[in-house]
């Protein structure tokens, strides 16, 4: 599980589209990021500052090599929907 702790001035974060995928998170062990859609965090039109907790759950984490645990990073931003990516946090 990663949690994420967001904030956004005017309540851009999220799409009601489920196939826009605005969040990233790239596991340091692979070439390509793993992409997700976060439902819009307030409602359509409005204009609000919002700051909160959500939670993803990573249930494709997987051991690459033969030992019984590796070490990683993910690294982590989102797309808000004035199409601007936050910063990247890794973790």
């Amino acid at each position: 599980m990663v949690t994420i702790e967001y904030q956004h001035p005017e309540s851009f974060i999220g799409f009601a589209d489920p196939d826009y995928l605005s969040l990233e998170i790239h596991d340091s062990r692979l070439h390509i990021p793993d992409f997700y859609h976060i439902s819009p965090l307030a409602f359509d039109g409005e204009e609000i500052y919002i700051k909160g907790i959500f939670n993803v759950y990573l249930n494709t984490t997987f051991l690459i090599g033969v030992g019984s645990s590796e070490k990683l990073t993910y690294s982590v931003r989102i797309k808000d929907r004035a199409e601007n990516w936050s910063n990247t946090v890794t973790s």
